[in-house]
């Protein structure tokens, strides 16, 4: 199974689907439509938190839009938030979340 990966800051040097594209591909009937587990998404870096906030009441309306057009028990996950917000992402729904940061410490600009 997999997350499908929301690029909700629309940012060019990212990854992932836009919400549209998003909504396309789950209005396809393929097979591996069945495998999807949930959506993460990341926000932009220099993304305020009312920014942050606004972004992750659209990814998680789109989570249930999903879950629910698809029909799928199975779309449960939603992983949002990080260690700077993970509070914020999951007043939004966020089930999923990643602290790699406030683990492990910031990551050096050579890592990045």
């Amino acid at each position: 199974t997999f997350l499908l990966e929301v690029n909700a800051g629309e940012e060019s040097q990212k990854g992932g689907l836009t919400m549209p594209q998003i909504r396309d591909v789950a209005a396809a009937d393929a097979p591996w439509l069945y495998e999807i587990s949930g959506l993460m998404a990341v926000v932009p870096l220099q993304a305020t938190m009312q920014m942050r906030a606004t972004i992750y009441q659209s990814v998680s309306l789109l989570f249930h839009e999903l879950a629910s057009d698809l029909g799928l028990s199975r779309v449960t996950l939603l992983s949002m938030g990080t260690s700077d917000d993970f509070e914020l992402a999951i007043e939004h729904g966020s089930n999923m979340i990643r602290v790699g940061t406030g683990i492990f410490g910031p990551r050096s600009s050579s890592q990045v």
